[in-house]
């Protein structure tokens, strides 16, 4: 008689990968973040599950891709619990409409700086203020499973 396998040990060493790799991505939390250069008028929009690593590779310049923009300031990140909902809110971002919060987000910031700094700011001791993302309104508030933080000291 023959000794049944485990289904795992049957599949092809590729369909087995990713079947790892969805067993993992359950465990993780992926963050849609963006940066901006602090030397150049660019904002980069990336997703990452180590976010500390990840700035850190920015800044050191070891991406091609940001290199000649470093150093960076980091201004959004959004946690989100898998990375097909990370990948959409990063194409999202990278998107003309989403380029455009994110330019926002950074003249909102300013505007509140400055009059933070006449005594007139309506946001106090914060110059952010409290922001959400632009569907919040229509669909009452983000999902449970984004957290969402805005980084601008610009």
């Amino acid at each position: 008689m023959p000794q049944w396998r485990n289904w795992n040990t049957c599949l092809p060493a590729g369909r087995r990968a990713r079947f790892r790799n969805k067993l993992i991505d359950k465990n993780m939390k992926y963050t849609a973040y963006a940066i901006k250069s602090m030397s150049r008028n660019y904002i980069y929009v990336g997703l990452t599950n180590d976010l500390n690593k990840r700035f850190k590779q920015h800044n050191s310049g070891k991406e091609t891709t940001t290199k000649p923009y470093a150093p960076f300031e980091l201004i959004y990140t959004e946690i989100l619990l898998d990375r097909t909902s990370a990948r959409k809110r990063e194409k999202y971002l990278k998107s003309g409409v989403g380029k455009e919060f994110l330019k926002n987000l950074l003249n909102n910031a300013q505007v509140a700086k400055l009059a933070d700094a006449h005594g007139s700011g309506p946001c106090g001791s914060n110059p952010v203020g409290v922001q959400i993302s632009p569907w919040a309104p229509r669909y009452g508030g983000l999902p449970a499973d984004r957290q969402v933080q805005i980084l601008s000291g610009a």
